[in-house]
């Protein structure tokens, strides 16, 4: 799911990255992804935010963040399914090698 962001405020609060319930029971939330336009004139933006769990890691957790920046919005619109795609790869390939340091 792909967000629309206006500014940079807009962009820091559009989806959750750590989420406290109503019942106090702390949870992390599935990856977010933020779709920015002109962030500066003529650049655009796509971020993918996420976090691994990690026992080694302070707090046990490591947030991460990819980004891809291009000056062109269409390509940007267009390479979306794709640009998902990889940073999924990336992200599984950062998981595993956390895994087998772990071991």
């Amino acid at each position: 799911m792909w967000m629309q962001a206006n500014n940079v405020y807009d962009s820091l609060v559009i989806h959750c990255l750590l989420i406290l319930s109503f019942s106090g029971q702390f949870g992390i939330c599935e990856d977010t992804q933020v779709l920015r336009t002109n962030v500066f004139q003529g650049v655009h933006v796509a971020m993918q935010y996420f976090t691994l769990y990690d026992i080694k890691a302070r707090g046990f957790v490591r947030p991460f963040c990819f980004g891809y920046v291009s000056k062109d919005n269409v390509k940007l619109d267009r390479m979306l399914s794709t640009l998902i795609e990889e940073f999924n790869q990336v992200r599984f390939g950062i998981s595993l090698i956390l895994i087998w340091q772990r071991i």
